[in-house]
């Protein structure tokens, strides 16, 4: 399968989940909290999926490993640590 197409598919799937998050999809209830963290767990998965699929000559992403995925590149939410941006521009190599 074509690298773009594997990357692009990665990053939908990504968008998907931030956006079902923030469209309410974790429940308000008591079982928020375990909700919460399969969210979180996915949102790691894909995370280390979409890093695979990504070219890192510089190594800017070896932060991206672990539990926690509030790393360099991702903004995450404060309180609930889910995954709200991915900034990617950050630590670029000044030349």
């Amino acid at each position: 399968m074509n690298t773009t197409f594997v990357l692009l598919l990665n990053l939908l799937y990504l968008l998907l989940i931030i956006e079902s998050i923030s469209l309410g999809a974790v429940p308000s209830n008591s079982i928020a909290v375990n909700a919460s963290v399969r969210f979180i767990e996915i949102e790691r998965v894909a995370l280390q999926k979409f890093r695979k699929g990504l070219k890192d000559p510089f190594n800017r992403l070896s932060s991206w490993v672990g539990q926690d995925c509030c790393k360099e590149g991702i903004d995450c939410n404060n309180q609930t640590s889910n995954v709200l941006k991915l900034d990617l521009r950050r630590g670029a190599p000044k030349f």
